[in-house]
């Protein structure tokens, strides 16, 4: 796995976790100029705190299912 694609799958993670913290809703024109919806996640604000919390709860839970 590639370093972006584990921060991606983090990032998924987390705002499932957190009731769908920074997902942006956004339309884009398609192919053919219609309207399409998409989304991104935007962690800009996150604290680096809460997002270490939430590595070392992902750490820690994995110790524990190891022992």
């Amino acid at each position: 796995m590639r370093f972006n694609q584990l921060i991606s799958i983090l990032q998924q993670r987390y705002s499932a976790e957190y009731e769908g913290y920074g997902q942006r809703k956004v339309k884009e024109k398609g192919l053919l100029g219609e309207e399409v919806e998409s989304s991104y996640l935007e962690f800009f604000f996150l604290e680096d705190e809460n997002w270490e919390e939430f590595l070392q709860r992902i750490i820690d839970n994995r110790v524990k299912d190891d022992e």
